[in-house]
Protein backbone atom coordinates (compact mmCIF):
# COMPACT_ATOMS: atom_id res chain seq x y z
CA UNK A 1 0.00 0.00 0.00
CA UNK A 2 1.55 3.35 -1.27
CA UNK A 3 0.20 7.26 -0.63
CA UNK A 4 -1.08 9.30 -3.89
CA UNK A 5 2.24 10.10 -5.57
CA UNK A 6 0.51 12.25 -7.71
CA UNK A 7 -0.38 14.27 -4.64
CA UNK A 8 0.83 17.73 -4.91
CA UNK A 9 2.38 16.98 -1.39
CA UNK A 10 4.45 14.75 -3.36
CA UNK A 11 4.89 15.86 -6.80
CA UNK A 12 5.04 19.52 -6.20
CA UNK A 13 7.77 19.59 -3.31
CA UNK A 14 9.53 17.39 -5.01
CA UNK A 15 10.80 19.97 -7.63
CA UNK A 16 14.21 21.44 -7.83
CA UNK A 17 12.74 24.63 -8.53
CA UNK A 18 10.34 24.53 -5.84
CA UNK A 19 12.19 23.72 -2.98
CA UNK A 20 14.95 25.91 -3.57
CA UNK A 21 12.41 29.21 -3.44
CA UNK A 22 10.72 27.49 -0.50
CA UNK A 23 12.76 29.25 2.34
CA UNK A 24 12.59 32.70 1.00
CA UNK A 25 9.19 32.76 -0.28
CA UNK A 26 7.82 31.52 3.23
CA UNK A 27 10.31 33.05 5.35
CA UNK A 28 12.35 35.63 3.23
CA UNK A 29 10.21 38.90 4.54
CA UNK A 30 9.71 40.43 7.77
CA UNK A 31 6.46 39.37 8.72
CA UNK A 32 8.39 35.86 7.49
CA UNK A 33 11.23 36.27 9.42
CA UNK A 34 8.57 37.16 12.63
CA UNK A 35 6.31 34.07 11.99
CA UNK A 36 8.92 31.47 11.48
CA UNK A 37 10.54 32.56 14.95
CA UNK A 38 6.87 32.91 16.57
CA UNK A 39 6.19 29.10 15.27
CA UNK A 40 9.70 27.90 16.52
CA UNK A 41 9.05 29.62 19.93
CA UNK A 42 5.72 28.45 20.06
CA UNK A 43 7.31 24.80 19.75
CA UNK A 44 10.11 25.02 22.14
CA UNK A 45 7.74 25.75 25.07
CA UNK A 46 5.68 23.01 24.14
CA UNK A 47 8.56 20.79 24.32
CA UNK A 48 10.82 21.90 27.31
CA UNK A 49 13.53 18.80 27.14
CA UNK A 50 13.63 16.14 25.11
CA UNK A 51 16.37 13.18 24.15
CA UNK A 52 15.34 11.94 20.76
CA UNK A 53 13.26 13.92 18.25
CA UNK A 54 11.85 13.30 15.06
CA UNK A 55 10.99 16.00 12.91
CA UNK A 56 8.33 14.81 10.35
CA UNK A 57 7.90 16.62 7.20
CA UNK A 58 10.61 18.75 8.08
CA UNK A 59 10.99 21.07 4.91
CA UNK A 60 14.11 23.05 5.10
CA UNK A 61 14.35 22.54 8.66
CA UNK A 62 12.57 25.28 10.55
CA UNK A 63 12.47 22.77 13.62
CA UNK A 64 14.95 20.55 12.92
CA UNK A 65 17.67 23.25 13.44
CA UNK A 66 16.44 24.54 16.55
CA UNK A 67 16.06 21.54 18.26
CA UNK A 68 19.33 20.15 17.21
CA UNK A 69 20.99 22.72 19.22
CA UNK A 70 19.01 21.18 22.25
CA UNK A 71 19.63 17.28 21.52
CA UNK A 72 19.65 14.60 19.17
CA UNK A 73 17.18 15.48 16.13
CA UNK A 74 16.33 13.31 12.41
CA UNK A 75 14.78 15.53 10.17
CA UNK A 76 12.47 13.48 7.56
CA UNK A 77 10.71 14.19 4.89
CA UNK A 78 9.30 12.61 1.29
CA UNK A 79 11.41 15.30 -0.82
CA UNK A 80 15.00 14.59 -0.90
CA UNK A 81 14.96 18.21 -2.59
CA UNK A 82 14.11 19.75 0.34
CA UNK A 83 15.99 17.35 3.04
CA UNK A 84 18.99 18.99 0.40
CA UNK A 85 18.32 22.41 0.76
CA UNK A 86 17.55 22.16 4.63
CA UNK A 87 20.99 20.75 4.78
CA UNK A 88 22.44 23.77 2.98
CA UNK A 89 20.85 26.10 5.61
CA UNK A 90 21.94 24.07 8.49
CA UNK A 91 25.47 24.27 7.05
CA UNK A 92 25.68 27.90 6.83
CA UNK A 93 24.74 27.93 10.71
CA UNK A 94 27.00 25.32 11.59
CA UNK A 95 24.03 22.64 12.89
CA UNK A 96 24.61 19.18 12.44
CA UNK A 97 20.77 16.27 12.36
CA UNK A 98 20.48 13.34 10.75
CA UNK A 99 18.19 13.42 7.79
CA UNK A 100 16.12 10.65 6.12
CA UNK A 101 13.70 10.85 3.05
CA UNK A 102 10.38 8.88 4.42
CA UNK A 103 6.85 9.16 3.84
CA UNK A 104 4.80 10.30 6.65
CA UNK A 105 2.11 7.80 6.45
CA UNK A 106 5.02 5.12 6.55
CA UNK A 107 7.80 5.56 8.68
CA UNK A 108 10.98 4.21 8.32
CA UNK A 109 11.68 3.68 12.11
CA UNK A 110 10.77 1.25 14.93
CA UNK A 111 8.22 1.65 17.70
CA UNK A 112 9.41 4.03 20.30
CA UNK A 113 12.34 4.92 18.48
CA UNK A 114 12.30 8.71 19.95
CA UNK A 115 10.50 9.99 22.92
CA UNK A 116 9.76 13.19 21.32
CA UNK A 117 8.00 13.80 17.47
CA UNK A 118 7.38 16.98 15.97
CA UNK A 119 5.37 18.28 12.92
CA UNK A 120 4.64 21.36 11.41
CA UNK A 121 2.76 22.77 9.27
CA UNK A 122 2.28 18.95 7.50
CA UNK A 123 -1.19 17.29 8.78
CA UNK A 124 -2.56 20.19 7.04
CA UNK A 125 -1.00 18.44 3.03
CA UNK A 126 -1.40 14.73 3.73
CA UNK A 127 -3.54 12.19 1.71
CA UNK A 128 -4.31 10.22 4.62
CA UNK A 129 -3.72 12.13 7.60
CA UNK A 130 -5.34 9.65 10.48
CA UNK A 131 -2.47 6.97 9.14
CA UNK A 132 0.12 9.72 9.58
CA UNK A 133 -0.50 10.29 13.16
CA UNK A 134 -0.87 6.41 13.99
CA UNK A 135 2.66 6.42 12.94
CA UNK A 136 3.54 9.32 14.64
CA UNK A 137 2.44 7.89 17.62
CA UNK A 138 3.93 4.56 16.85
CA UNK A 139 7.58 5.72 16.33
CA UNK A 140 7.20 8.13 19.69
CA UNK A 141 7.42 6.92 23.35
CA UNK A 142 6.23 9.89 25.17
CA UNK A 143 5.01 13.06 23.00
CA UNK A 144 3.85 14.47 19.44
CA UNK A 145 3.44 17.93 18.72
CA UNK A 146 1.66 19.71 15.92
CA UNK A 147 -0.61 22.09 13.76
CA UNK A 148 -3.32 22.29 11.42
CA UNK A 149 -5.63 24.92 10.30
CA UNK A 150 -8.68 25.40 12.35
CA UNK A 151 -11.41 24.22 10.76
CA UNK A 152 -13.90 27.17 11.84
CA UNK A 153 -11.43 29.98 10.76
CA UNK A 154 -11.64 32.71 7.76
CA UNK A 155 -9.22 30.73 6.31
CA UNK A 156 -12.30 28.31 5.61
CA UNK A 157 -12.81 31.12 2.88
CA UNK A 158 -9.12 30.00 0.98
CA UNK A 159 -9.46 26.49 1.74
CA UNK A 160 -13.14 26.60 -0.81
CA UNK A 161 -11.51 28.62 -3.54
CA UNK A 162 -8.42 26.21 -3.67
CA UNK A 163 -10.54 23.29 -3.54
CA UNK A 164 -12.42 24.79 -6.59
CA UNK A 165 -9.30 26.50 -8.49
CA UNK A 166 -7.21 23.13 -8.39
CA UNK A 167 -9.42 21.80 -10.92
CA UNK A 168 -7.86 24.16 -13.49
CA UNK A 169 -4.39 24.47 -11.87
CA UNK A 170 -2.25 21.00 -10.66
CA UNK A 171 0.35 23.05 -8.68
CA UNK A 172 -2.54 24.44 -6.25
CA UNK A 173 -1.90 22.97 -2.43
CA UNK A 174 -5.76 22.69 -1.72
CA UNK A 175 -4.78 21.54 2.50
CA UNK A 176 -7.51 21.11 4.80
CA UNK A 177 -8.79 22.67 8.05
CA UNK A 178 -9.66 20.19 11.17
CA UNK A 179 -11.73 20.36 14.40
CA UNK A 180 -9.47 20.09 17.44
CA UNK A 181 -11.51 17.57 18.61
CA UNK A 182 -11.50 15.54 15.82
CA UNK A 183 -7.95 15.38 16.26
CA UNK A 184 -7.60 15.35 19.63
CA UNK A 185 -10.12 11.47 19.41
CA UNK A 186 -7.68 10.22 16.42
CA UNK A 187 -5.01 10.68 19.55
CA UNK A 188 -6.97 8.88 21.80
CA UNK A 189 -7.54 6.32 19.55
CA UNK A 190 -3.46 5.96 19.26
CA UNK A 191 -3.36 5.79 23.61
CA UNK A 192 -2.38 9.44 23.53
CA UNK A 193 -4.17 12.32 25.59
CA UNK A 194 -4.26 16.29 25.07
CA UNK A 195 -1.70 17.92 27.10
CA UNK A 196 -1.59 21.52 25.90
CA UNK A 197 -3.96 23.31 23.03
CA UNK A 198 -3.14 27.07 21.95
CA UNK A 199 -4.61 29.07 18.42
CA UNK A 200 -2.59 32.04 16.69
CA UNK A 201 -3.86 34.26 14.54
CA UNK A 202 -7.17 34.78 13.64
CA UNK A 203 -7.03 36.69 10.32
CA UNK A 204 -5.12 34.61 7.49
CA UNK A 205 -1.64 34.86 7.53
CA UNK A 206 -1.78 35.37 3.93
CA UNK A 207 -3.09 38.62 4.80
CA UNK A 208 0.13 39.53 7.00
CA UNK A 209 2.13 38.56 4.54
CA UNK A 210 0.81 40.75 2.09
CA UNK A 211 1.65 44.02 4.31
CA UNK A 212 4.46 42.78 5.90
CA UNK A 213 4.52 44.36 9.04
CA UNK A 214 5.26 41.88 12.33
CA UNK A 215 4.12 45.47 13.89
CA UNK A 216 0.84 45.37 12.88
CA UNK A 217 0.40 41.55 13.17
CA UNK A 218 1.31 41.49 17.04
CA UNK A 219 -1.36 44.67 17.13
CA UNK A 220 -4.25 43.32 15.46
CA UNK A 221 -4.24 39.87 17.27
CA UNK A 222 -3.67 41.61 20.76
CA UNK A 223 -6.67 42.77 19.91
CA UNK A 224 -8.27 39.44 18.87
CA UNK A 225 -7.05 38.36 22.04
CA UNK A 226 -8.58 40.64 24.47
CA UNK A 227 -11.92 40.27 22.49
CA UNK A 228 -12.09 36.64 22.65
CA UNK A 229 -12.03 36.06 19.02
CA UNK A 230 -8.71 34.19 19.15
CA UNK A 231 -10.24 31.26 21.57
CA UNK A 232 -12.88 30.64 19.21
CA UNK A 233 -11.29 31.46 15.42
CA UNK A 234 -7.59 31.20 15.92
CA UNK A 235 -5.24 29.58 13.23
CA UNK A 236 -3.45 27.24 13.39
CA UNK A 237 -4.30 24.97 16.25
CA UNK A 238 -1.01 23.90 18.24
CA UNK A 239 -1.35 20.94 20.11
CA UNK A 240 0.83 18.39 22.11
CA UNK A 241 -0.16 15.20 23.24
CA UNK A 242 1.51 13.09 25.69
CA UNK A 243 1.04 9.12 25.71
CA UNK A 244 -1.23 7.79 28.12
CA UNK A 245 0.42 6.08 31.04
CA UNK A 246 -0.65 2.21 31.62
Amino acid sequence: MSANKNHYSYSLYAETEFASEYERERFGTGFGTFLKIYEVDLYDKLIPSFTRMLDVGAGTGKLSCHFAKRGYVVASDASLQMLLNARKLAARQNIKYDAVVCDAHFLCFKENSFDAVVSSRVLMHLVDWKKAVNEFCRVSSQSVTLDFPNYWSITIFERIFRKFIKNFFTRVQSYRGFLGKTVVREFGYNNFILRVKLKSFVLPVAVYRLLNSPKFALKCESFWGKTGLTRLFGTPITINFERRSN
